[in-house]
């Protein structure tokens, strides 16, 4: 039996589970977010087939339907897909997170061999409160390590 969104809350009570964090719902800026959207609607190089956005909704809507299935927390999951984009991407995330109390306070960084100070970068971000961080890698087939030297999970 498969189990709708809506279930989720009795299913939760039922299994006296008293919370549930979402960690794979992405928030971003909306420039970025059109063009991730696109990426997929497209069946992108490394995907080879459709990959439908379920919930193609605005920002208000997708943490109504969260708050909805009684998600206490949830994940930015923002990811910075080339360099240059982190710090405009964090400033967001954080404004995002001043404004909508469930979102984890989450950065993003992408691994550049020159791209500024990194351990500064997070220091800075876990001063803001930030709770997690999740490396960005350009969406292609090779791996991080072999073009930075930089070992993480994209």
């Amino acid at each position: 039996m498969a189990l709708a969104d809506a279930d989720l809350p009795d299913l939760a009570a039922g299994l006296g589970v008293p919370g549930i964090i979402d960690v794979h719902a992405h928030f971003m800026p909306p420039q970025i977010l059109a063009k991730v959207w696109a990426y997929f609607d497209a069946a992108g190089p490394l995907l080879g087939r459709p990959w439908p956005i379920t919930y193609r909704t605005s920002d208000e809507e997708r943490v109504a339907h969260l708050r909805s299935m009684g998600i206490r927390k949830f994940s930015t999951l923002s990811y910075a897909h080339k360099p240059g984009i982190a710090g405009f991407m964090n400033d967001w995330t954080a404004a995002f997170a001043d404004r909508t109390r469930e979102a984890l306070r989450s950065a993003t960084f992408y691994p550049e061999p020159r791209g500024g100070d990194l351990r500064a970068g997070l220091d800075r971000r876990r001063r803001r409160g930030v709770q997690g961080a999740r490396a960005g890698r350009r969406l292609r087939s090779e791996r991080p390590a072999a073009r930075t030297g930089v070992g993480c999970a994209g």
